[in-house]
């Protein structure tokens, strides 16, 4: 049930020259990973804000979008690996993504969501950056 979405262009997202991993998991929290260059591995751990959901079909389809869509216009995935662009601007894009993916969950039809409201559940998803525990 978890979705993950990759960024980076054609970039390897295995952490040999950067990358960036975005996992949901429904109405849990989402989590960020970012491996720089140097090999250095961070978290942020992302709140998904709380909705009466109605259909969560194409609610990881949205936050994709939106996620991929911010980064876009932030001016990531050019030749610079998205972990060194800015872990902020990162989970930015990701937290927008997440608010539209909840108002998403909200409507009936899949096709369904609003700007307003996710402009409204963006101000409800908090960042916090976590200790990373490596297995």
């Amino acid at each position: 049930r978890a979705h993950a979405s990759a960024a980076g262009g054609t970039r390897p997202v295995d952490g040999s020259d950067g990358g960036v991993l975005a996992v949901t998991d429904g109405h849990r929290p989402a989590a960020l990973y970012t491996m720089a260059a140097d090999g250095k591995l961070r978290k942020w751990q992302l709140s998904v804000p709380r909705v009466n959901a109605v259909n969560a079909i194409g609610a990881g389809d949205v936050c994709t979008g939106v996620f991929s869509h911010k980064l876009a216009c932030a001016g990531f995935g050019g030749s610079a690996s998205p972990a060194d662009a800015g872990a902020a601007g990162l989970c930015d894009a990701f937290a927008w993504g997440l608010a539209a993916a909840s108002a998403r969950c909200t409507y009936l039809r899949p096709d369904e969501v609003t700007v307003a409201l996710t402009f409204r559940l963006r101000t409800h998803v908090s960042i916090h950056e976590v200790e990373v525990a490596l297995k």
